[in-house]
Order: C-alpha cells, then sequence, then structure tokens
C-alpha cells in the first residue's frame, strides 16, 4: 500500500506558490568552477518527456502542444535522436524509419518547435547519446552507424561486440570517432533549430559488463603503466583490470564524464544560452554516500560530480520508485545535497496511479526542489488520444494547476 507523504502545511503554501511564480534566473555554470547560487528563485520546471513514437504525425506533435498547454505544462523534452536515427531534418544520421509514410518536408522537431514557442512552451531536444539500436531487425539504411561503422560498438567482457539484434547496441564512449560523431549530430542539431536546451539520455555504459573493447583495455594499460606495442593479450589485459577493480571503475567513469564535458564546451560555442540537462539514473533505494549507488558504481555515470564540477546545468534523475515514500527519500535526499541546483525529478507516471503521480510531484515542491519531468507523454495521453490520466492528476496537485482559459484552448483546439 502507498501511503502519500504529507501535503503541504497552510502556513508554508503561500511561500510555495510565491516560488512558482517567479522567473526562471539564469543558470549558466563555467566548466572549471562549481556551481553558484542563481540570482533569483527559478520558477518550477512542469516537463514532460515526448518520445519519438508521438512525433510521427502533424497531427500527433499538434495534440502534444494541446495537451501540454492544457495541463500547465511548461518544458517539452522531445525525443528526436532515439536509436542513432533522426527526427528532424539530418544530414549525418538516418531519417528514423518511423517517419516513412510521411512526405520528405515533414520536420517533426521543426514544426514542434514552431507550435511549442506560439504557445509559451520551452522546448529541449532529447537524444540518446551511446544507445544507437534495439530492434531484432538491422536499420534499413546502410548509413545507420550501427551497419556504417560496427567497429564503433562496445563490447562485452567475454569479447563479444554489441550488433543488431542483441538487446542493447551501444557504442563504445572511449572510440574517439564515435565520440566525434555524437558531438557533430549535437553542433548541427543546436545550430540549426531554435531550442531551450538539450537533454542527454543513456550517457552512460549499458551495464558494468562494458566496455570491453582493446582500445579500452590498453589504454586502461597505459594508465597502469603497462606498454602494448604489438597486438594486445586480451587475457593478459582482462587480468590487469581485475588486478584493479577500483582503477578500472575509474577509468570508465572518466569515459563518460570527459564526453559529458566535450559536449557541454561544444554546446555552450555554439548555443550558449542553451541549458544542458541529463536524464540519470536514480535505480534503487537513495544512497546517502554516491559512490555506493548504481548510477556511480555501475554504469559510470557519476551525475553526482558533473554537478559538483559545473558540467552540467540541471539534472532529471530517473527517480522511477512506485512507492511514494521511497520516491520521497530520493527528493529530500538529492535536495538536502544539492540544495541551490536545478533537479528535476523524474516520474514514471506509465507505472503508477494519477494519484500517486500527483503525490510525488508533490513530495518534490514539499522539499524545495526545481521541477519534477513526467514519463511519459505518450503513456498518460495514449499518444494524444485521451488526457483522463492528466484530468485526474490535476486534482490532486498541491498548489493545483492554473487552468488555461477556455477561449484559449478552443482556439488551439482548432488552430492547424
Amino acid at each position: 500500500m502507498r501511503l502519500p507523504l504529507p501535503t503541504v502545511s497552510l502556513l508554508l503554501r503561500p511561500l510555495a506558490v510565491a516560488l512558482l511564480l517567479t522567473g526562471l534566473g539564469a543558470l549558466c555554470f563555467a566548466a572549471d568552477a562549481p556551481p553558484t547560487p542563481p540570482a533569483a528563485a527559478p520558477k518550477e520546471v512542469r516537463g514532460i518527456w515526448v518520445v519519438r513514437s508521438t512525433l510521427t504525425s502533424p497531427e500527433g506533435v499538434r495534440r502534444v502542444v494541446i495537451h501540454a498547454q492544457r495541463h500547465h505544462f511548461n518544458t517539452l523534452f522531445v525525443q528526436v535522436r532515439g536509436r542513432g536515427d533522426a527526427y528532424y531534418q539530418s544530414a549525418l544520421e538516418p531519417r528514423a524509419e518511423a517517419l516513412a509514410g510521411q512526405p520528405a518536408e515533414f520536420d517533426p522537431l521543426a514544426s514542434l518547435i514552431t507550435q511549442a514557442k506560439a504557445a509559451g512552451l520551452r522546448v529541449h531536444v532529447w537524444i540518446n547519446a551511446l544507445y544507437v539500436w534495439s530492434s531484432k531487425k538491422p536499420p534499413k539504411s546502410a548509413a545507420h552507424l550501427a551497419r556504417a561503422h560496427p567497429e564503433w560498438l562496445a563490447v562485452d567482457a567475454s569479447g563479444r561486440r554489441c550488433r543488431p539484434g542483441g538487446a542493447q547496441v551501444f557504442v563504445c564512449p572511449s572510440n574517439p570517432e564515435a565520440r566525434a560523431h555524437l558531438l557533430a549530430v549535437i553542433e548541427d542539431l543546436l545550430r540549426r533549430y531554435d531550442v531551450d536546451g538539450l537533454h542527454l539520455d543513456y550517457i552512460r555504459y549499458p551495464s558494468a559488463n562494458y566496455c570491453f573493447c582493446n582500445r579500452c583495455l590498453t589504454a586502461f594499460a597505459a594508465e597502469q603503466g603497462v606498454s602494448v606495442e604489438t597486438s594486445p593479450n586480451r587475457a593478459a589485459l582482462q587480468h590487469l583490470r581485475r588486478q584493479h577493480p577500483r582503477a578500472w571503475q575509474r577509468y570508465r567513469r572518466r569515459q563518460i564524464t570527459s564526453l559529458v564535458a566535450a559536449i557541454r564546451k561544444s554546446a555552450r560555442s555554439i548555443r550558449p544560452q542553451a541549458k544542458l540537462s541529463a536524464a540519470v539514473i536514480a535505480w534503487g533505494r537513495y544512497q546517502r554516500n554516491f559512490t555506493h549507488s548504481a548510477a556511480y558504481a555501475r554504469v559510470g555515470q557519476d551525475w553526482f560530480g558533473w554537478i559538483r564540477d559545473g558540467l552540467v546545468d540541471a539534472v532529471a534523475p530517473m527517480t522511477y520508485q512506485k512507492s511514494t515514500a521511497a520516491y520521497g527519500a530520493w527528493a529530500k535526499g538529492v535536495q538536502a545535497r544539492w540544495p541551490r541546483f536545478p533537479v528535476w525529478y523524474g516520474v514514471a507516471a506509465y507505472r503508477v496511479s494519477p494519484k500517486s503521480a500527483a503525490y510525488k510531484v508533490n513530495a518534490v515542491r514539499q522539499v524545495g526542489g526545481r521541477g519534477w519531468v513526467l514519463f511519459s507523454y505518450g503513456a498518460v495521453t495514449r499518444e494524444g488520444a485521451n488526457d483522463a490520466y492528466l484530468r485526474e492528476m490535476d486534482r490532486y496537485l498541491d498548489p493545483p494547476v492554473i487552468p488555461v482559459p477556455p477561449a484559449r484552448m478552443a482556439a488551439l483546439a482548432s488552430a492547424r
């Protein structure tokens, strides 16, 4: 049984409302300095993750904006790179196969940006950074990196390289060609589209079982003072990393962190006003010692370190716990550690009732969180067909959402 956390007290409610209505301060941290307090209390980010399956038609795009404004969201995290493909016009990656039935001139991202801006919504482009394929069938396009550059793909501890048909196809985060390609994709997006932010997902290893390619093993050996001048002896290299497990974990974390730093530098040079955020791992119970967390210890994602070093402007922990008490423990713990940093807590709406989702949002507000993001738009609207979930959720939010005037909603619904 899930019990709700106490609601905001009557004494604190005016303060909570005041915080919600204040403007979003500029939050831009230098990559070589810790984050500093914002000049003003930021406005609450009320976000929703829009999975790429929603972007396959003009009508689907239009309904995203209608539902988002109707339910008083202010930020859309729009997945435009799902599996090494493009839900926008790109010369660097193949057009998403799901768009095959649409005219070539249909640009889901451009269409959504135009409509969202008109409705007063922020748009953050959401990209899966290192996760590049998941279907059992290989990509149709020969230009897809999983086909064009299989040497970029990660290798497991037994020496098997990822390939289409496997459960998760990731690129190796230390491969320089793969990194350069990812940076080029990001730079292209930020140059050509007027977005408010860049949102990184799957900026990590798939598990502790990756990556053990020859490049990773030989680079690690060099760090340990072992020179590999000829063809690498994988057995010897594997033995070396087993001898130094902590050093090996540090090496893995550095590959991810250095990639985040490179993205940060590149994004700032092109669109400095755009916020860089990341969807980050928050599996299991909250760990007061972050080094014991799954993110840090298993998948090389030191997102506490990213906050500390100013590599991101915000994080969105995927706090997908069904229990409101467990969810609240994450919110309370992270806020206690980073009280001045923008943390937008994920809510797994697809797993819980509307009432439970609302209680989780209330828990974020109680501890002073800067925002929250629902996963996902498709789940809570049945891909735009029905917003009953959101209407029910609205009833339990504290403070409640501010309704959109009926005349404005009628105009939105009739707009084409």
